[in-house]
């Protein structure tokens, strides 16, 4: 009787780090992914547009018009 309740509950308590561990890894996967992975933004295009006129301002040390 004491048997069975012993083995009862290391089932259980592995369930429960099983379980535990399953959950941790998703959410550690679901953390990784972003709804922007790319490294220049959602629009690459218009990024390097602004990138590129801010260095240009700046080159010029126009920083007022660089910073917008």
């Amino acid at each position: 009787m004491v048997h069975t309740k012993e083995i009862s509950v290391r089932m259980r308590i592995k369930k429960i780090i099983l379980l535990s561990i399953m959950v941790l890894m998703a959410g550690i996967s679901s953390a990784q992914e972003s709804p922007c992975d790319n490294k220049w933004g959602t629009d690459s295009v218009e990024t390097v547009k602004a990138l590129s006129m801010f260095n240009q301002y700046f080159q010029e040390k126009k920083y007022v018009e660089a910073f917008p």
